[in-house]
């Protein structure tokens, strides 16, 4: 004799498989997701530190042109820094200070690589830009294998404005405009260089194979 079962409602059935569909949808969408897709409102810009931090010379800021502090790398591999469409000048400061200017769209990631170079008993920031057809734009994948990615909103920093040291010193001003003034001076071809525009961003779709 067969045992006897329980009618099972169609509604929990199809309530059942339902679930199973969104459970499976999710873990799908948890899988492909990638911290370098911007949101739909503004862009994202990723600054990626090329090799392992150091001990010294390893600390750096990067600002707006109101001093600002919108990301302050240590040791972290790669800092994303969210901002409005639109065009934005940001310097990235250590010892020395590098000006560069985005025109940026929304849901599109921008990317930027640095290293440490070595001068004078001192280390040098050298920045390369991921401007789409470059070499570097073809690297991207390579530059982001293996690192570490922090929220620059997070930061202890993010949106305080630098002010003046102890000796009424301010090193973040006096840096931006020695950047500004070598902006001013150059030709439009060194203003190319140093900026990122709309179509350099990745799409949501090429950010997220990252």
């Amino acid at each position: 004799m067969f045992a006897k079962t329980r009618p099972v409602s169609y509604s929990i059935v199809v309530a059942s498989v339902l679930l199973a569909g969104v459970i499976a949808a999710n873990a799908e969408h948890a899988k492909a997701a990638s911290p370098f897709v911007a949101p739909k409102d503004k862009a994202l810009v990723a600054v990626v530190r090329s090799g392992k931090a150091e001990k010294k010379n390893s600390f750096f800021l990067i600002y707006n042109d109101k001093r600002e502090c919108v990301a302050m790398f240590e040791k972290e591999d790669i800092e994303l820094i969210p901002l409005k469409p639109g065009k934005h000048s940001l310097y990235m400061s250590s010892n020395n200070v590098q000006r560069i200017d985005f025109d940026v769209e929304a849901g599109r990631t921008y990317f930027v690589r640095f290293e440490v170079q070595r001068g004078i008993g001192v280390g040098i920031l050298k920045f390369d830009l991921a401007k789409r057809g470059s070499d570097e734009f073809g690297e991207v994948q390579k530059w982001v294998e293996g690192k570490r990615t922090a929220d620059a909103t997070k930061d202890v920093c993010h949106g305080h404005v630098i002010e003046d040291d102890k000796k009424g010193r301010n090193q973040a001003q006096k840096k931006l405009e020695r950047a500004n003034e070598k902006w001013d001076q150059r030709d439009e071809e060194y203003m190319k260089k140093w900026t990122l525009t709309k179509k350099d961003g990745l799409t949501s779709k090429e950010a997220g194979k990252l």
